[in-house]
């Protein structure tokens, strides 16, 4: 029911090419069950989402997000910064997998290396949200990897250094703490310190308790799911965006607010949305 499912359908497509490439025979049973899933995703994201073809027609596929940050959510693929969120053993031993794979014409991994190029192809043309797209690229390439480890562990037991094989293993182990465990750790300690604290929490209490329920409430739009959930009060905008209409208009309104150095154009922001506090 997400619309990432989209991706399934891609898939396919470029699974049968690849199929095709290789002279790998696919079956008419398979075909019609990928014509047949590509059809019900499409029929169920368009049910769905139908208010938000009608409004927005083909940029849906950017989901309304505001100009002033859509380039935080769609960006062009950095190699480096891909490497480093991905991890290096990932995209290293799920290159080997897939090569090893090909090889063996495994069709397992031929269908997520399918996968792993629609997602690529995707975030090329920025189709895709970058951080989902880094998510999902993560996913197959850690098990592609799976594959990767496998043939190299092979390679080694037929070369002198088979001896040492446990202690190889136990190196990898180290590395893979250092390279993907401990940043994932520090990452999240990070989220969790950033997060919304003890001070913003009792604001949120008073806007509660403190205020006419049907107060308005302005806030930046990360933190608008604040006033709607804990604050119970309605909020101008939140991350939301998708069935907003003028977008734009209304997010810089929202910025204006506070950044600008005039009282009476933060008034007449105010005014317009008949705002009563501001968070």
């Amino acid at each position: 029911i997400h619309p990432i499912a989209i991706v399934l359908s891609i898939s396919f497509f470029v699974y049968l090419i690849l199929t095709s490439a290789e002279s790998i025979n696919v079956s008419r049973v398979r075909k019609e069950v990928m014509l047949f899933s590509s059809f019900l995703i499409l029929v169920v994201i368009f049910f769905i989402y139908k208010k938000a073809f009608f409004l927005h027609g083909f940029n849906v596929i950017y989901q309304n997000i505001p100009k002033g940050i859509l380039s935080n959510f769609f960006k062009d693929i950095n190699l480096i910064e891909t490497s480093i969120r991905i991890g290096i053993f990932p995209i290293v031993f799920g290159a080997i997998g897939i090569f090893s794979g090909f090889r063996k014409n495994k069709d397992m991994v031929i269908i997520l290396s399918s996968i792993l190029l629609s997602i690529v192809l995707l975030l090329t043309f920025k189709l895709m949200s970058f951080s989902i797209g880094l998510i999902l690229l993560g996913l197959i390439l850690a098990i592609l990897s799976a594959l990767g480890f496998e043939r190299v562990f092979a390679y080694i037991q037929l070369t002198k250094w088979s001896k040492c094989l446990n202690y190889f293993k136990i190196f990898m182990l180290l590395l893979i703490i250092v390279t993907l465990i401990w940043p994932s750790y520090t990452g999240a300690i990070n989220v969790i310190e950033n997060t919304i604290d003890d001070g913003e929490l009792n604001a949120l209490f008073w806007l509660r308790d403190e205020t006419e329920e049907d107060s308005i409430v302005i806030s930046l739009p990360n933190e608008g799911h604040y006033i709607t959930s804990i604050a119970k009060r309605k909020n101008v905008m939140d991350t939301n965006f998708l069935l907003v209409e003028n977008i734009d208009i209304v997010f810089n309104d929202v910025i204006r607010v506070y950044d600008t150095e005039s009282q009476v154009k933060a008034l007449q922001v105010l005014s317009k949305y008949d705002v009563r506090y501001i968070y």
